[in-house]
């Protein structure tokens, strides 16, 4: 079955965007309820959002890590507090 879903993935880019759309919002919605300690910007969360959910399906498919322009890395994001969070 996950062969057949990485197949997928890896031939239709409209479904592998679906895909990549729906973990990043999952990602960013638990994020955001747990956004108490580290307080990440909406704009940062989103990037963060889209960057996990791309590394994740490139993993899935054996891909390699890709950062597109418009989505930095993690550690590219600017410091938003004093509690020392890398956000």
């Amino acid at each position: 079955m996950i062969e057949k879903l990485v197949k997928a993935l890896k031939k239709d880019e409209g479904f592998y965007q679906s895909w990549q759309a729906n973990i990043a919002m999952a990602f960013y919605d638990e994020a955001r309820r747990n956004n108490k300690v580290c307080r990440v910007s909406h704009k940062n969360l989103h990037q963060i959002s889209n960057s996990a959910a791309k590394n994740f399906l490139n993993l899935l498919t054996r891909g390699k890590r890709l950062w597109r322009a418009g989505f930095p890395k993690v550690g590219d994001l600017p410091v938003r507090n004093k509690r020392g969070c890398r956000w």
